[in-house]
This record gives C-alpha cells, structure tokens and sequence, in this order.
C-alpha cells in the first residue's frame, strides 16, 4: 500500500482548506447528531490530507473544492480514518453518495496511507450493510483493489488517441 508524507507546506494547505470548509459548511449533521466546528475541523482536515496524498500519489489537480456535484480528486471520491491501533478498517458508502469511484486512506499525522479503491457498486453490491437508517455499507480494507491497477487504468485513459 502506498504511503504518502505530507510536507509542513502541504500539511498548511490542509489546514486552510479544512477551515474553509468548516466556514461555509453552515450546519453538519453525522447520524442525526450535529457535530460541533471543531469536530467538523478534524473531519475536513483527515478529508483534505487524504485527498491531497491521492492526487500526489496519482499525479493528478487537487484544488481542494467542496461542494455538491464536485469531486474530491479529478473525478475520483476519497474515505479516510485516522490510524488507531486495533482498528478494522472499512470503506463506507452511504445510500446518498454517488456513483463513482472511492479511494480510501488511513491518516496518522502527516503520514497518510492510500489503502485502495473500490466503486460505489462494489461496496454495496460484495460488502456488509453496516447501518440501515442510511444505507450504509462498507466493504473491509483487505477486499479493495490495489493502487496499482487504478493507476494503470488513469495512465491508460490519459494517453492520447
């Protein structure tokens, strides 16, 4: 599995992402519970190192955006957990999220780890409804695919006809 470390620089950037996120992000919900500013802080800020590890990993724009209908990383939607030790890890796709294809990422510091990917079918067609009041399935870290063959078929699809 890929693993990224995050640079002082990028870890800054991340920051001010997470804290424009958590400024127009008006009020959050999480499973019927509204999450205080610095909750949501630390969700945005796990989201924006991830997303900012895949887009160097894959060598693909990151802006850093957040909005519907907007994509986290060209098209691409990443998960991410913060490393705790014991942990099962899962890759969560709830009934709401689109189509697409998730990338998923464990988070320790600066150090991210890029796990692997799965689309939003696979999730919830191979993995286990984990949470019925939203359709929340997830799919364990040792059933996604590698990094490697996400980054063949971008590679593929960027070569010129």
């Amino acid at each position: 599995m890929p693993l990224v470390t995050l640079t002082q620089t990028q870890i800054s950037q991340c920051k001010t992402v997470a804290k424009n996120r958590v400024d127009i992000g008006g009020e959050v919900y999480f499973n019927q519970d509204r999450m205080t500013p610095e909750y949501s802080y630390q969700i945005d800020m796990l989201g924006a190192k991830s997303e900012l590890a895949v887009s160097l990993f894959l060598g693909l724009p990151w802006t850093g955006q957040h909005g519907v209908g907007l994509s986290d990383v060209s098209g691409f939607e990443v998960r991410s957990t913060q490393r705790k030790d014991g942990k099962q890890y899962w890759l969560y796709v709830r009934k709401q999220d689109k189509d697409a294809i998730y990338i998923y990422c464990v988070v320790d510091d600066d150090k991210v780890v890029i796990c692997g990917w799965a689309s939003a079918w696979q999730v919830r067609n191979n993995g286990v409804l984990l949470y019925k009041d939203n359709d929340c399935y997830g799919l364990p870290r040792k059933d996604l695919q590698p990094m490697w063959q996400l980054e063949e078929v971008t590679e593929f699809a960027g070569r010129p006809a």
